[in-house]
């Protein structure tokens, strides 16, 4: 049996796939945090129909070895992490990260990573995923954790964390009641250079007005009595090999064997890059480039075809010879 016949329904086979990739990151345009996947290909085994010879001393020379090919395979799916556009919503729960970091997400048992900073505070003022509900992880003040009612100093002073900027502390669900009272006097502020400050004495119960997100992932609390003050602090991840993670949809990744551990630590620390409140990130699909990698598929599909084409007409031939 000709082998071209079985060279191009790999082919043909290969080709649909890559433009399966193709289709999803067309499909995946306007999706936010979304990164483009590409395909390659590869060569497979070869036949050899006549060995390589070295040349002769006084005699003949060398000679190169015959080969014929038996197709091709998709050698690898790549996801492409380049940065996409970070586009303005006003949205001051929205996050885009402009590096190499994931937001964390958990529905309390596993964590999942994430690119699509599209959140808000549900209804017992958690953050969450807007789209999925799971639980934006990070660090929080654990004397704001528990409100004091109407009694001022009700809660004693506790020190004011590190907010587990060297990812030694356990990550926590970010959970910021605004309207209650809370002891400010165990609420660190904010420096120009975005750093936490220790707590200023002496406690006090003041209400929560307004909560924002501040560059460096921290969240920022302003009190009726004019205070403003840190309550905690977004965590982001980075993974050596963020290619090598498994895609689960919805926007969220889980680390494999060959993505690494995940380092977790604060925004704009490590690598992992400064946060844009108020923004998203978009898809980083590029239009053009998917366009022009859709028409060389289709004429590599056209042309694996013609081959198989080509390659009945030369058996009927063959076959025809008998009359």
């Amino acid at each position: 049996m000709m082998r071209s016949l079985y060279s191009a329904v790999g082919g043909l086979r290969n080709h649909q796939t890559r433009m399966d990739v193709i289709g999803n990151n067309i499909a995946n345009v306007n999706t936010t945090g979304y990164k483009a996947g590409r395909a390659s290909f590869q060569d497979i085994i070869n036949q050899n129909l006549q060995g390589a010879s070295a040349a002769q001393s006084g005699g003949r020379g060398g000679v190169n070895p015959m080969q014929v090919g038996l197709g091709m395979a998709t050698s690898s799916i790549d996801n492409l992490f380049t940065n996409g556009s970070i586009q303005s919503t006003g949205v001051g729960t929205d996050l885009a990260i402009s590096d190499d970091g994931f937001f964390i997400l958990s529905d309390g048992t596993t964590d999942v990573y994430t690119r699509d900073g599209n959140f808000d505070f549900d209804n017992e003022g958690v953050l969450v995923s807007r789209s999925s509900g799971l639980k934006v992880q990070g660090w929080i003040d654990t004397a704001f954790l528990n409100p004091v009612g109407t009694t001022p100093g009700s809660i004693p002073v506790i020190p004011f964390p590190d907010y587990g900027k060297t990812g030694s502390s356990p990550l926590q669900e970010l959970k910021i009641v605004k309207g209650g009272k809370y002891n400010t006097g165990n609420i660190g502020g904010v420096d120009e250079n975005l750093t936490p400050t220790p707590p200023a004495l002496p406690t006090q119960a003041d209400v929560l007005n307004s909560v924002s997100i501040n560059k460096a992932g921290q969240i920022i609390g302003t009190f009726a009595s004019g205070v403003n003050g840190v309550l905690g602090q977004v965590a982001l991840a980075k993974f050596n090999n963020p290619g090598g993670m498994n895609k689960l949809g919805s926007n969220t990744y889980t680390p494999s064997a060959n993505s690494g551990t995940a380092s977790v630590g604060a925004a704009s620390t490590g690598g992992r890059g400064a946060i844009t409140p108020g923004a998203l990130e978009m898809s980083n699909v590029d239009l053009s480039q998917q366009f022009s990698d859709m028409i060389v598929t289709q004429r590599g599909f056209q042309s694996n075809s013609k081959i198989i084409t080509v390659s009945d007409e030369m058996l009927e031939t063959l076959v025809n010879m008998k009359r």
